[in-house]
């Protein structure tokens, strides 16, 4: 259901996208937290994560792997573009 989720997010629907976060919010809002290197970071990477599924929902749905993965691992991605990835 959730690759179904992200094609219809692509798709630009709204209340997918908002389904989509409500699942995966609490896990990727952990992942910012533990590997952030500044209290601020987490809060801003959430943002850019979010934003960038929204924007690449389409790249996004073709992945292979889950999706928990995919926005686990985006967001490990914009952490250490961000130059603020630790090493927790």
């Amino acid at each position: 259901m959730c690759r179904s989720l992200l094609c219809a997010v692509a798709k630009g629907n709204e209340a997918a996208f908002a389904v989509l976060y409500d699942r995966f919010c609490d896990d990727t809002w952990a992942t910012c937290v533990r590997f952030a290197q500044f209290p601020q970071t987490p809060e801003e990477a959430m943002i850019e994560l979010w934003m960038y599924v929204w924007e690449n929902a389409d790249s996004l749905s073709r992945d292979d792997s889950e999706t928990g993965a995919v926005l686990t691992l985006s967001a490990l991605r914009i952490l250490w573009s961000r130059k603020e990835l630790s090493a927790a």
